[in-house]
């Protein structure tokens, strides 16, 4: 469902989007599943469309946590939803666990549910990653190549959902009469497939093969990060911050502004996104099988 208000379309996106990963090779029973984001939005579309009329709520609660970084802006989100939720309460939203010397981490979010009681930690994330063969194996890297899909996940099931099997951890949970009873973590996000312009929504070219894609009636714009959630349905309600390229001026802005990092871009016919895409530099993948060495 298309909503009227960007901040909608994202935390619908943020619900209604599928897992990031559904390989049985990263299954962990912490994750939630796509059954579960798909029960949430088919029994809370009342909701959702109640928030669309009254969309200064979403913006009075998120304007007291400005950002400009996405996977804060996605957990933020997230928060909202069980804020507004009728089948869960916010007991704490990042919770730091702390020993006398340092920082050893943060519960992103303890809920209670509401019917049954339960308290559950739930971690958050967002990631966006781009599709590298190497070593005969498929590798899915961040596009400023700081992180993959391997060592992302890594980190959710080995570290951040197990904090509070740490003795600081248990310590601060007493101190504030919590006792977790599950742990869930909501992993979202897109991968963008390597050289897929003509077959795949999602995928990501360097720039001299996009340059040499030819033209059409369509139009193009750039995405800011705060833009890589929904896709984008009306360039009006999206309140985007860019103008529409047609492709032969995309190709100067690109050539033009293109650094070291890749650059994400959406493809609109009528105002709609039909594809979106990662413009690389022409040495990105050279760069991301060197980290991988």
């Amino acid at each position: 469902m298309i909503y009227n208000h960007k901040l909608i379309n994202d935390l619908a996106w943020c619900i209604a989007s599928p897992c990031l990963i559904n390989d049985s090779d990263y299954r962990d029973p912490h994750l939630l599943a796509d059954d579960w984001f798909q029960q949430q939005i088919s029994n809370n579309q009342a909701l959702l469309l109640e928030q669309d009329k009254a969309p200064h709520l979403i913006q009075a609660y998120l304007s007291k946590m400005p950002t400009f970084k996405l996977g804060i802006y996605f957990e933020n989100l997230v928060a909202y939803w069980f804020s507004i939720h009728p089948e869960y309460e916010i007991l704490h939203q990042n919770l730091v666990i702390s020993s006398e010397t340092r920082t050893i981490g943060e519960f992103d979010l303890i809920l209670r549910e509401t019917t049954t009681q339960k308290v559950i930690h739930l971690e958050v994330a967002v990631k966006f990653f781009l599709e590298i063969s190497f070593s005969d194996r498929i590798h899915w890297l961040g596009p400023n190549l700081i992180d993959s899909l391997d060592t992302k996940f890594d980190k959710l099931i080995n570290k951040q959902i197990k904090l509070s099997s740490k003795k600081e951890a248990l310590a601060t949970l007493k101190n504030n009469n919590i006792e977790i009873d599950e742990h869930w973590i909501i992993l979202k996000g897109r991968l963008f497939k390597k050289n897929g312009f003509n077959d795949n929504q999602y995928s990501w070219i360097n720039i001299d093969s996009f340059i040499e894609i030819g033209e059409d009636n369509s139009k193009w714009v750039i995405l800011p990060k705060t833009y890589w959630l929904s896709e984008i349905n009306n360039l009006h309600y999206n309140f985007l911050p860019t103008e529409q390229y047609d492709k032969k001026s995309l190709n100067s802005v690109l050539i033009e502004s293109l650094k070291s990092s890749p650059i994400c871009i959406a493809k609109t016919i009528n105002d709609i996104e039909i594809k979106r895409l990662f413009i690389t530099p022409n040495d990105w993948e050279e760069r991301a099988i060197n980290s991988l060495t």
